[in-house]
């Protein structure tokens, strides 16, 4: 079987992204790597609170008796049911939208992405690594960069805690590792905690 048709392997993690990208001619870039697995269950606890919330107002207030108390009971437990359901199938879609990176052929082939197209590298691009957030948890932006038109397109966004050396190290040789087999520049400043002479060239 070539290499083209071979079966992808789809990692999610930091450190399964930092193992890939050593080994293998073409990696799963997800739109989100690592952690968020216990925001999904903040939300979903919000979510049933928020309910029992609305439902002990709506009891008091309208002083409701046994009958309205559990068609009231019921219609808000299946709200909820159904806010939790759509939390999950929103996560699950998360995790099918990324690009997929080829190596030799230094190509970038955008899956489940709306409005992106196929990226071919030149020497124009660089590739940087900037602090973001998708408003749930700390994350560093994966961003491919040109010289003359500026950002082309933001790559992944990747859960690492700034407060762990070990984990940054990591993400720090990710991106200079992909930057390195994508034949481009890594631009934009170091990230925190890590030497000043890793300092990748500004774009």
């Amino acid at each position: 079987m070539s290499v083209a048709r071979r079966p992808l392997i789809r990692q999610h993690g930091l450190n399964g992204l930092a193992a890939a990208v050593e080994q293998q001619p073409r990696l799963w870039l997800p739109q989100h790597a690592g952690g968020g697995a216990w925001v999904l269950w903040l939300e979903v606890l919000n979510t049933w609170a928020a309910a029992a919330g609305l439902f002990f107002s709506i009891v008091v207030s309208l002083r409701l008796g046994g009958l309205g108390w559990l068609v009231w009971m019921l219609v808000l437990g299946a709200l909820a049911t159904w806010a939790t359901w759509a939390l999950v199938q929103k996560r699950q879609r998360k995790k099918q939208q990324g690009w997929e990176v080829h190596f030799e052929q230094r190509k970038l082939t955008p899956v489940g992405l709306h409005g992106h197209s196929v990226i071919t590298l030149g020497p124009d691009y660089s590739l940087g690594c900037y602090v973001g957030g998708d408003g749930e948890e700390a994350a560093w932006q994966l961003e491919l960069r040109h010289a003359r038109r500026g950002p082309v397109a933001a790559l992944a966004l990747i859960h690492a805690n700034s407060g762990k050396p070990e984990e940054m190290a990591t993400l720090d040789h990710f991106v200079s590792r992909l930057a390195q087999r994508l034949e481009i520049r890594r631009s934009g400043a170091p990230l925190p905690g890590l030497p000043r002479s890793a300092k990748p060239d500004p774009a």
